[in-house]
């Protein structure tokens, strides 16, 4: 019998929620432990020793994870302040992950070495992270150099040509951001490239990373309260419309060393 992953979404939503916006708070929780679940029930990774979080951002994955008995580190680049995102500042999220039990260390994804010895996680997670570096080789090569030989890697991103990002497209408009948002207001964007199902390969295959599977997310939209009705359902159908696999909400590729 397969080890089950304990579901402690509502513990994790007290331990944050004094701290995050209330509106998307219960939606990320639910969302992010919905796929550590699903990687826990589904490809054997229990028991687990070391796990690394990469761009743990508020730290939801990491928690649910520690409360699965695994000793967790996370690494992300977080702000000391936030005017936009105050949950997500530095000494917030470090005070929560060390409630939980988690190891943080700031680390510029982009730019910094991972500050951890080779071969030392059987587990690396890094999800909806690599769209949001200018380049992401370094997070990449350092995710393989702190895998395990025998261990394994979930790295998910957002897929840049889905059908939402198609059909936004067609009718003139970005998908990322508003002309009025790039041209007025002087803040990081957050995503800067979106992988396709064609890049996935040339990705993995530049990190020495070896594709064991790769997951199609079709998330349906989640409309908050201040959203008219119409909107959230138009949403909704555009994720329920999404059949062919190049046309998927985002990806979670299941990658090991593989390459010498």
């Amino acid at each position: 019998m397969n080890p089950q992953p304990r579901d402690d979404v509502a513990q994790i939503f007290d331990t944050i929620k004094h701290n995050w916006d209330e509106d998307n708070v219960q939606f990320l929780v639910k969302s992010y432990s919905g796929i550590i679940r699903h990687i826990i029930e589904n490809y054997q990774i229990l028991p687990l020793t070391n796990v690394l979080d990469v761009g743990c951002g508020g730290g939801i994955l990491s928690m649910y994870l520690s409360r699965n008995r695994a000793r967790v580190s996370a690494i992300d680049n977080l702000a000391e302040y936030s005017e936009t995102n105050p949950w997500l500042t530095r000494e917030i999220v470090k005070s929560n992950l060390q409630t939980a039990g988690v190891n943080f260390s700031q680390v510029d994804l982009a730019k910094n070495v991972f500050p951890f010895a080779d071969n030392t996680f059987d587990l690396v997670l890094c999800q909806d992270v690599i769209e949001h570096l200018p380049c992401p080789r370094l997070c990449l090569t350092e995710i393989r150099r702190v895998l395990r030989d025998d261990g394994v890697a979930f790295i998910g991103f957002p897929n840049g040509g889905s059908l939402r990002n198609r059909v936004l497209r067609m009718l003139g408009r970005n998908p990322l951001y508003s002309a009025k948002e790039w041209y007025f207001e002087d803040v990081y964007r957050g995503h800067i490239y979106e992988p396709t199902i064609e890049d996935i390969p040339f990705i993995f295959k530049e990190s020495r990373l070896q594709i064991s599977k790769i997951i199609y997310r079709n998330d349906r939209f989640e409309p908050s309260g201040r959203e008219k009705l119409i909107r959230g359902l138009v949403k909704n159908l555009l994720y329920l419309l999404t059949m062919n696999r190049r046309f998927t909400h985002s990806f979670i590729v299941m990658v090991t060393k593989g390459f010498t």
